[in-house]
């Protein structure tokens, strides 16, 4: 039976333009940088352009020094800076409630069968394919990103669909990714497969066929440890409330870990993935708020290199 792709292949990169360039104090620039793609090949949209943020600290003059790059969403654009100040080039994607590219790729790519989360996965990996051919000073070894609550979600399916990211720490991603639907049930304020973001009108999370596994979850040919094991060999940590209410439940998280672990163990890093607990519930981010970064060292030794009680990822 022939199956539409999931995701489409890369687009080509048009252009891309530099629109604005200020300094943002303390030694670091900003720049704002418009992309164009080339959709086009059947479907409505031919192209489609974005504007992704990019924070760096100023080189000196003739520089060649390389930087690690953390990635992560317009919610968190505080995230980024906070990782400018430990030596990282911050970009800000637009992938989120906040600002988001994804709806017109899924009208570009009408065959393709990913749904907002994995196309949101997608807008990521076409800002790292611009970042790694036309970008200087980016160390294509140290690529991390993070995200919050459905954020985290995408997150961890850009590590798990793009293997150029070495690192990623989802924040409260809730269910099914890491907390899978064996253990979620809206009976608690989790979210299985029908109060998960799948209404199939308007933008779904998931795919509509996910809805023939509520109530079900064992029949389902994968669940979340699935996507969280497909990241491995690389560093991967998920952040977790106690006290969590919002669809992230403490014991889902713990077998969700517990199963990805095997696929770790056997690509030799028993290290990851790693269960990071906080006291609380799970919704302690707001937007603009990058506490969470500056408060919890365990966030940032995930993906941090130079961090001296971690290996290099």
């Amino acid at each position: 039976m022939h199956r539409p792709p999931f995701h489409p292949a890369p687009p080509t990169l048009n252009s891309h333009q530099v629109i604005n360039r200020t300094s943002a104090g303390d030694g670091v620039v900003c720049t704002f940088v418009e992309l164009v793609f080339d959709t086009s090949g059947g479907g409505p949209v031919p192209t489609v352009s974005l504007t992704v943020e990019i924070l760096e600290p100023v080189d000196p003059p003739g520089s060649k020094a390389t930087r690690p790059v953390f990635m992560t969403q317009w919610n968190h654009r505080q995230w980024a800076v906070y990782a400018v100040s430990r030596g990282y080039i911050g970009v800000v994607y637009p992938a989120s409630d906040a600002k988001d590219v994804a709806p017109l790729f899924q009208k570009a790519y009408p065959k393709a069968s990913f749904a907002l989360i994995a196309a949101r996965a997608y807008v990521a990996s076409r800002c790292l394919d611009f970042l790694l051919t036309c970008w200087s000073g980016v160390d294509p070894t140290q690529i991390a990103v993070s995200g919050h609550s459905r954020n985290g979600k995408q997150s961890l399916v850009f590590a798990a669909l793009d293997t150029r990211v070495t690192a990623v720490v989802g924040s409260s991603p809730g269910s099914p990714i890491a907390a899978p639907y064996h253990f979620t049930s809206s009976n608690f304020y989790g979210e299985g497969p029908r109060t998960g973001g799948v209404t199939c009108s308007g933008s779904k999370w998931w795919l509509c066929s996910s809805l023939q596994y509520a109530g079900h979850p064992e029949t389902m040919p994968m669940d979340g440890h699935g996507v969280v094991g497909m990241i491995a060999p690389r560093a991967c940590a998920i952040a977790t409330g106690r006290q969590d209410q919002a669809s992230d439940m403490v014991f889902a998280g713990e077998q969700n870990i517990k199963e990805a672990a095997k696929v770790y163990a056997l690509l030799g890093t028993p290290q990851y993935p790693v269960n990071i607990y906080r006291p609380g519930q799970g919704i302690p981010v707001r937007p603009g708020d990058d506490r969470s970064w500056r408060s919890d060292p365990r966030l940032a030794a995930t993906v941090d290199p130079h961090v001296p009680h971690r290996r290099r990822l």
